[in-house]
């Protein structure tokens, strides 16, 4: 109406003229009405006062000439209550409240002074007997017991009495708009209880009254109350006017917005319906009432999450908005505001973030900068940039919506403690999370001030603490604080309600961090079932319910079960927003990490270019969204043994987060320790350390000392620094990192659980055997009682404890945990996982060692291709595979095959690292092992050095790899007679391992055997014998007398005995060394066929040659049953036996050995 009627100036004069007649006539009729017939009599109809113009104007939105108006009446007589009350009114839809108090508290006191107290007394006892005598009856004896003077006094008085109520209505709702809800609660029911003594029950003042208490204990949280009285105006409305009035449609809008905060969105959405269905019936579509209902139900749909209809209906609300008022309007500005939260639901924050800058800019206008409403549309839009990453815009924004607040408010007032938590939610995105808890702690206590422990916003603010304590790592205050929240609500809303789903998934989030999956499962499966009660199916909080599980079960192991929940929240989320949208991309990226888990790599690469596709369209390329997807897709091609591209989309999450973020930023450190996990794989140990060292400041700046992050980087500086060979320094990070996830998440933690296991690893590169079983047994013992048996990290334990018994040569053992880690493996990811061939090859390494070089062949042979048939060709993993069937070749005495395994590992490390790398210089280990053992020891030796260098540019001198690439360069020197060479590098080893690990070490134990040899075949018998038996009492020492080792160093001590030409202790060493194997290997070993052959030509050698033949006998029916007849090995023990033969006189045996050796040979 105000458009058409600015648009028709005649009209306007029109209705002005009417408006003074009309105002002088009604405001006589009143005096008429309360017993001053003189002043009907004296009026002519026309009153020009400013006044009466003032309520013109007012009456046709004209306000800011209105208040012009009655500002010029005050000064006339400024105890005028009228003009009082309407400058209140005013002031109060302007947002200036404390100006809006002011005048209406004027007014309250001069009608109150107009009022005679005694006449007050009178009418609430006349109340007081109406309602004891209710019958008509005894009506005349109700009015003798109150007072006859009472009718006389009411015609004085009864006018200011109407006046009165009507101050104590609208001041309380000026402290209801204030944030002072107690005292807008007094004032309302202090009206309403005058309005009662004036009025009969079903009055619409009355009802007014009702309406306006019913909103203010909206406001306050009580919502039973607030339905009890919106419905009490209802009845009244109902029983004056019938079904079809606007006031009935009002009471049905409140209601319906008070249904909306209970979580009943069905009732809600019936109640504004109606309303929607009365207002329509009255004023036709283009109508602000309608534009009202239109609008309201909007919200609600936006709350039931259907934001197709919510935008709709919005939309329809702003067209007819923009047909009455115009873009310059109060109404608009709610319509904007309101469908840039719809968009901003949606994901749409472009569009979100158009909305609601037209919403800010027409407020602007309206209301000048320091208006709540101006607040409400700088709130909006900080949220709104925090959404689209832009966190400094975010915080700037907010900061301005505190600033008009706490310049309107006051500190204590409910959207003060709103900005404070908004700034709160801005500075835990940043990262900040002291400030975050700072201002979320403001917002709580000004909550707990204005509406006691149980309000639906004090329960908001235990939530968001929740998370902030959380995100710093205080677990166990996370969850008191969401349990606080659970507890609110539950009291206020019941079980069935969304608000109690949103705390059973926090909490949820809480119990899965704290490892805690059982839990975590049963608080998301509670929140899924309240969603789907509530909302059904297709609904984005039932999305991310499904979203959430998915994750558990991921974190469970049960990967099917992760893909399934992960893929039904991606539907819903397609269903209800299209392919563009964050929650969307979300869902893609989750499954894309279970496929990584997997092991499907190529569709994991898949669904996180989706996830990357979306945020790049959704978001300008340095959004945090982007980075997170360019941090996974490195993790994935990381995975992928694409080192180099992993390396590029790490170091571009890293670029947008130092862009938008401060360098000590949380999402800083992950991105440099992401690039420290890549720069150890491509044996950048130096750059690994540095980029880890840099995650650890900045978490350690942002956490303190306990925190889970925290622990992650001394972690992984603890396995640099193995990598690196500081064993001592890589045992002092680890524990470190294991004293603080026990004292944030106790023993029985998947965390805790990750450093014994990683301790584990670092004792059995110290050699302490004992110590790594037990640790790794307490991470295996651990994950059993939070997984069970069937869990991709229990065969992770099952595996580490494998190797730590291959180590300490129980190989059943070893064998029996090593399958175990397989058959888990099998049964979670099928045939073609890559953590099946990892499997597949450490059990093909067991069977190695025990001899059994057929399995062994055949489980290494399936390693490499579940390896090529997943990763492809060029993969760090495959190359190890080649390498390892290679050795097994080489024990096998195939040595081309051997060979061409090697080299092939060879190509694909120098494609994927260049010449410089750990994993090249293993190859060129491994070749030099086949080229010696095929006696080209020249090549052996060009292999070994090219080794050795590389690991000294990588390690420098004084590292473990080192010592081991001197050792091997040493033995080929001592093979190729070079024994001065061979000397030099073995002391250089030897060197380098008692700097490192000591005395007492299986390496120092290796160098002084070494030693020994070169000194036995120097000549230099003395100390052959010193050495030798240095390394065999260390070695004692560390592993006891049935260590295959300690046979080794046996075995080795007897032959130099046997070269000193002290055959007897020859014999009782190398017994010694047999026994030991046979115990350990059983009869059927290369080791111990080895063995039988040493004791039997040490027998040869004293002449007693039928203990010889006896013992070499042996050693040839091991072999051939192990490596067949047509092998070299064969071939020479063979010869061996035809010597022995012919040396006994057994001529015949002696030929038919003989020619058994030249058939070999032929073959051969």
């Amino acid at each position: 109406m105000k458009k058409q009627l600015a648009l028709d100036q005649e009209t306007l004069e029109k209705i002005k003229k009417i408006y003074c007649i009309f105002i002088p006539f009604y405001q006589a009729m009143g005096e008429f009405l309360a017993g001053n017939e003189k002043t009907l009599k004296s009026s002519d109809l026309e009153d020009n006062s400013p006044k009466t113009q003032g309520e013109i104007l007012q009456r046709l939105f004209q306000h800011t000439e209105a208040k012009k108006h009655f500002k010029l009446a005050k000064k006339e007589n400024s105890h005028n209550v009228g003009v009082l009350s309407a400058l209140s009114i005013i002031y109060q839809g302007e947002g200036n409240l404390e100006k809006a108090a002011k005048y209406s508290e004027k007014a309250l006191a001069i009608n109150l002074r107009l009022i005679n107290k005694s006449f007050l007394q009178k009418l609430i006892l006349s109340r007081h007997l109406r309602k004891n005598y209710p019958n008509q009856d005894n009506l005349d004896k109700a009015i003798d017991y109150s007072s006859k003077a009472l009718f006389s006094e009411f015609k004085v008085f009864g006018k200011n009495l109407t006046a009165l109520a009507r101050d104590y209505n609208n001041l309380g709702q000026i402290y209801k708009d204030q944030g002072n809800l107690e005292k807008a609660a007094e004032y309302g029911e202090e009206g309403l209880r005058i309005g009662l003594m004036l009025h009969v029950e079903n009055r619409v003042m009355v009802a007014t009254v009702y309406n306006n208490l019913g909103a203010i204990y909206k406001a306050q949280g009580n919502l039973d109350k607030a339905v009890k009285f919106i419905n009490k105006a209802l009845a009244i409305d109902l029983k004056l006017f019938g079904e079809n009035h606007s006031y009935v449609a009002r009471d049905y809008n409140n209601l319906g917005l008070i249904y909306q905060d209970q979580g009943n969105l069905e009732k809600a959405a019936e109640y504004s319906s109606k309303a929607l269905v009365i207002n329509l019936e009255i004023f036709s579509e283009n109508h602000p009432k309608i534009a009202v209902t239109y609008n309201n139900l909007g919200q609600i749909y936006k709350d039931q999450g259907n934001l197709e209809q919510a935008a709709e209906y919005t939309h329809k609300a702003l067209v007819i908005i923009l047909k009455l008022f115009g873009e310059d309007h109060p109404n608009t500005v709610v319509a904007y505001s309101s469908l840039g939260q719809i968009y901003e639901d949606q994901g749409n924050l472009e569009q979100a973030a158009e909305y609601s800058t037209k919403a800010l800019a027409i407020g602007l206008k309206l209301f000048s900068e320091n208006h709540p409403n101006v607040a409400v549309f700088y709130s909006n839009l900080g949220q709104i940039y925090g959404k689209q990453g832009n966190i400094d815009k975010a915080a700037e924004y907010s900061t301005k919506a505190l600033t008009i607040e706490l310049k309107l408010f006051g500190e204590n007032h409910s959207t003060v403690a709103r900005n404070y938590s908004n700034l709160g939610s801005i500075y835990h995105a940043q990262g900040d999370l002291d400030k975050a808890a700072e201002y979320s702690n403001k917002a709580l206590a000004i909550h707990l001030k204005l509406f006691g422990e149980n309000h639906p916003r004090v329960a908001i603010c235990y939530s968001n603490l929740g998370k902030i304590y959380q995100a710093q790592g205080n677990l166990d205050k996370a969850e008191e604080y969401s349990n606080k929240a659970l507890a609110i609500t539950l009291k206020l809303h019941g079980e069935n309600h969304p608000r109690m789903a949103i705390c059973y998934t926090n909490l949820g989030h809480i119990y899965r961090e704290q490892g805690n999956l059982d839990k975590a499962k049963e608080y998301s499966n509670k929140a899924l079932a309240i969603t789907l009660k509530l909302h059904g199916e297709n609904h984005p909080m039932a999305a991310n319910c499904y979203g959430d599980l998915g994750l558990i079960y991921k974190d469970q192991g049960n990967l099917d079960k992760a893909e399934e929940y992960s893929n039904k929240a991606l539907a819903i989320h397609l269903k209800l927003f299209g392919g563009n949208n964050l929650d969307v991309a979300t869902g893609y990226n989750n499954l894309g990490q279970i496929y990584i888990d997997q092991g499907n790599l190529d569709k994991a690469e898949e669904y996180s270019n989706k996830a990357l596709g979306i945020n790049l369209r959704l978001y300008d390329k340095n959004h945090p969204n982007v980075a997170t997807i360019y941090t996974n897709l490195g993790h994935i091609y990381y995975k992928l043994g694409n080192l180099d591209k992993a390396e590029e989309y790490s170091n571009k999450a890293l670029g947008i987060n130092l862009r938008l973020y401060d360098k000590n930023h949380p999402r800083i450190a992950i991105c440099y320790g992401n690039l420290g996990q890549i720069y150890i794989d491509q044996g950048n140990l130096d750059k690994a350390e540095d980029c880890s060292k840099k995650a650890l400041a900045i978490d350690l700046k942002h956490f303190g000392e306990n925190h889970p992050t925290v622990a992650i980087h001394l972690d992984n500086l603890g396995s640099i620094y193995k990598d690196q060979g500081n064993l001592g320094k890589a045992e002092e990070y680890s524990n470190k990192a294991l004293i603080i996830n026990l004292k944030l998440f106790g023993e029985n933690h998947p965390k805790a659980a990750t450093c014994y296991s990683n301790l584990g690893q670092i004792y059995q590169a110290q050699g302490n055997l004992d110590k790594a079983a037990d640790y790794s047994t307490k991470a295996l013992a651990i994950d059993l009682m939070l997984f069970g048996e069937n869990n991709p990290i229990v065969a992770r334990d099952y595996n580490n404890l494998g190797l730590i018994y291959q180590a300490q040569v129980n190989l059943d053992k070893a064998e029996e945990y090593s399958n175990k880690a397989l058959i888990i493996n099998l049964k979670l990811f099928g045939e073609k996982h890559p953590t099946v061939a990892i499997r597949y090859n450490n059990l093909g390494l067991i069977y190695k060692d025990q001899g059994n070089l057929k399995q062994a062949a055949e489980y290494s042979s399936k390693a490499l291709a579940t390896g090529l048939n997943v990763l492809g060709e060029i993969h760090p993993e495959v190359a190890i595979y080649y390498i390892n069937l290679g050795q097994i070749y080489l024990d096998q005495g195939n040595l081309d095959k051997a060979e061409d395994c090697s080299k092939k590992a060879l190509a694909i490390d120098l494609k994927l690292f260049g010449g410089n790398h750990h994993h090249t210089a293993v190859c060129y280990n491994n070749l030099a092992s086949i080229y010696q053992a095929q006696g080209n020891l020249d090549k052996a030796a060009e292999c070994s050095n090219k080794a050795l260098i590389i690991d000294l540019k990588l390690f420098g001198e004084n590292h473990p790899t080192v010592a081991t690439s001197y050792n091997n360069l040493g033995q080929l020197y001592q093979e190729q007679g070079n024994l001065d060479e061979a000397a030099k590098c073995i002391h250089k080893a030897l060197a380098i391992s008692l700097k490192l690990s000591g005395k007492n070490h299986p390496a120092v134990a290796r160098d002084h055997n070494n030693l020994g040899i070169i000194y036995k075949e120097q000549g230099n018998s003395e100390q052959a014998v010193e050495y030798a038996k240095k390394a065999l009492d260390i070695d004692l020492k560390l592993f006891g007398e049935n260590h295959p080792m300690v046979a080794t160093f046996c075995n080795n001590l007897g032959i130099i005995y046997k070269e000193q030409g002290n055959s007897e202790q020859a014999v009782e060493y190398t017994k010694k060394a047999l026994e030991i194997n046979i115990r350990r290997y059983g009869i059927k070993h290369p080791t111990v066929a080895l063995g039988y052959d040493n004791v039997g030509s040490i027998y040869q050698e004293q002449g007693n040659l039928e203990e010889a033949a006896n013992f070499i006998n042996q050693a040839l029916k091991i072999n051939i049953k192990l490596l067949g007849e047509d092998n070299l090995t064969v071939l020479l023990l063979y010869h061996k036996l035809a010597q022995i033969y012919k040396a006994q006189g057994n001529s015949k045996k002696a030929a038919e050995y003989a020619k058994k050796a030249r058939g070999i040979k032929l073959k051969l």
